[in-house]
């Protein structure tokens, strides 16, 4: 068990105090201290599209009031095939995939944060279909 003395809440770098209440200052941020231990993983939201000859894939990742995102990496098979990896500690939201007609594409999203949880696996399955005539 430990004890932290904190001090009050205050903020001195306010560019704009409210002359009406100078004993009151707006804290915003993150907190710097985290008092509760994080066991869980971030969350993951993912999306994919067939588009012509490729999958656009897109992605939100959060922690919640956890300890932050730390990476995102995303793995793909093709036709039940073993996953490769695709996109590896992604700082983006959004990437495109190439792909065949007549395919069936398995992403995976894996979300690590700052304490180590990683989330339980997101799935995303795209059937590409075959194309008109074929």
């Amino acid at each position: 068990e430990y004890t932290i003395q904190l001090p009050g809440a205050t903020n001195k770098n306010d560019p704009h105090p409210d002359p009406r209440y100078p004993e009151i200052r707006a804290i915003g941020g993150r907190p710097l201290i985290l008092i509760e231990t994080d066991t869980n993983g971030p969350s993951v939201v993912a999306t994919a599209m067939a588009q012509g000859s490729a999958v656009d894939l897109s992605w939100s990742v959060g922690d919640g009031l956890g300890s932050g995102v730390a990476s995102l990496d995303i793995y793909v098979a093709k036709d039940g095939g073993t996953f490769a990896s695709f996109e590896l500690r992604t700082a983006t939201n959004a990437a495109r995939y190439p792909s065949e007609p007549g395919h069936r594409y398995t992403f995976i999203f894996k979300a690590q944060d700052r304490a180590g949880n990683v989330n339980e696996s997101t799935r995303l399955v795209v059937e590409i279909p075959m194309e008109s005539g074929s």
